[in-house]
Parts: structure tokens; sequence; C-alpha cells
């Protein structure tokens, strides 16, 4: 069985970005389930 792994960090992007699509591939957002707001580590783009 595989590990849990976890990544944070201030990543500067909003969640939508080009960037992150790689992220995505491998990790799952969990945001949605438990933030509230836009979930966005820097200002309002």
């Amino acid at each position: 069985m595989k590990e849990p792994q976890v990544l944070v960090g201030d990543l500067n992007a909003v969640p939508e970005a080009p960037e992150f699509a790689p992220l995505y591939e491998r990790y799952n957002d969990a945001w949605p389930l438990g933030g509230e707001g836009p979930g966005y580590t820097i200002g309002t783009p």
C-alpha cells in the first residue's frame, strides 16, 4: 500500500493556473472539501 502524500505551500497562483496541471494529474485538491472562499494563496487576482 502506498503512503499518503500531502503537498502544502504558498504556490502564488490561482487554482485554475495552467502551472498546476501537472500537480492535478497526481494530487487531488482538498480545498473543495474543507476550505471556504476561492482558495487563493495570493491576493484576489
